[in-house]
């Protein structure tokens, strides 16, 4: 695909990727070169080309150093000094590490990805770089904390017109979608819940560790019987049946931004988020650190640091034997929907989806008919799966 035009002769849009030498970033910026004529640049504190896109087309991938814990600096990176991309023949392995040269007044990038997580420990810098800047924006954040208060610079957004989207990734975001399939079916929507199991590491990086252990530092607020709860992360364990080869897995209560924005997202009495992991031994660690006489450590930033690199690379060990993969399960009850005069079937009182997929080459790929294959429970013959 041609990486310097886009649609009707335009220009290519220029996409700014924050953490994106990472390994969620990597895949973005993979994704994006693919399947558009974007170019891309890659922003981090100490920005490398990862060797997957070292084949690509030259000139569309450049790389930028940026702190974001400087003050200024993303706002300096988006300024029109460094303008739009220039066409460039610069080749992807040694990409420099600069910004592009300007071509026009307007921001140097016309959408910025923010995948540099842990987002716990995040402000809102970015997203309020990006409305000043008239820059839209996008990303992958997993906190229920800084999903709100994203959330509520909603309509400075809108006044700035810029489109900004939080929450794209797996979970939050693929589960935000099959809670509201799953709620489309009910006449009134009683409870919801979503449970999550991931074998190993799930194919993610050490954020993703860092992420756990901050959520089992305090309570978090869910939705329970009409009512907003202080809740215990890692508690009211409960076995949940997912598709082989996930089998009866353990899951535990567990804070995500779904527990924090379903409940205003539709009317309904309860919702439950619940996360698990495979092999079970890592449940019990984590349930120690959460509940155990050492809890308090998970305060210390250091700590927890130490826990997720140990913890990432215990995983590295262990995906060879329990595989690398994921599973996420909504499950949902309610008043169904009266039966249609043209079709035999009713609407099921209760809903149990699953979407579960492995890696290629991992142990639970072996397994027939898993990988990225979505498995429906319930009443198969219900007009509004289509059957």
């Amino acid at each position: 695909m041609d990486g310097q035009r886009w649609v009707n002769g335009s220009p290519a849009p220029d996409v700014l990727i924050l953490g994106g030498s990472g390994r969620i970033g990597t895949a973005v910026a993979l994704d994006i070169l693919e399947h558009t004529g974007a170019r891309v640049c890659l922003a981090s504190r100490r920005p490398r080309l990862p060797p997957s896109l070292g084949a690509l087309e030259p000139g569309r991938v450049r790389l930028a150093r940026l702190d974001l814990t400087e003050a200024g600096a993303l706002a300096a990176l988006l300024s029109p000094p460094a303008g739009r991309l220039a066409p460039s023949v610069t080749s992807p392995v040694t990409p420099p590490v600069s910004p592009p040269v300007s071509l026009s007044g307007k921001a140097a990038y016309d959408l910025v990805i923010h995948c540099a997580g842990p987002f716990r420990q995040r402000d809102l810098g970015v997203l309020e770089a990006c409305i000043a800047a008239r820059v839209n924006y996008l990303d992958v954040s997993d906190s229920p904390d800084y999903v709100r208060s994203a959330l509520a610079l909603g309509e400075a957004a809108q006044r700035a017109g810029v489109t900004a989207i939080v929450s794209t990734g797996v979970f939050p975001g693929w589960s935000n979608s099959m809670a509201r399939l799953a709620a489309e079916q009910f006449a009134s929507l009683d409870r919801l819940q979503l449970n999550y199991v991931v074998a190993g590491s799930g194919g993610a990086g050490p954020t993703v560790m860092r992420t756990t252990f901050l959520e089992l530092q305090r309570p978090f607020p869910a939705w329970i019987g009409g009512a907003w709860r202080q809740v215990w992360p890692y508690g009211d364990r409960e076995l949940a049946s997912f598709p082989p080869p996930y089998g009866p897995a353990s899951v535990y209560g567990f804070s995500t931004s779904e527990a924090a924005t379903l409940p205003n997202s539709f009317t309904c009495n309860e919702v439950v988020t619940k996360f698990g992991s495979l092999p079970q031994f890592y449940n019990q660690l984590t349930g120690l650190m959460a509940w155990g006489p050492l809890g308090h450590l998970l305060q210390n930033a250091a700590v927890v640091e130490g826990l997720a690199r140990i913890s990432y690379a215990m995983t590295q060990v262990s995906d060879r034997f329990s595989g690398v993969g994921l599973a996420m399960q909504v499950v949902a009850t309610g008043q169904p929907k009266p039966a249609r005069p043209d079709r035999k079937a009713s609407y099921p009182p209760a809903i149990n989806w699953t979407f579960a997929m492995t890696t290629p080459r991992s142990p639970l790929a072996r397994a027939p008919a898993v990988w990225q294959r979505i498995y429906w429970r319930g009443d198969w013959r219900n007009p509004a799966f289509g059957r």
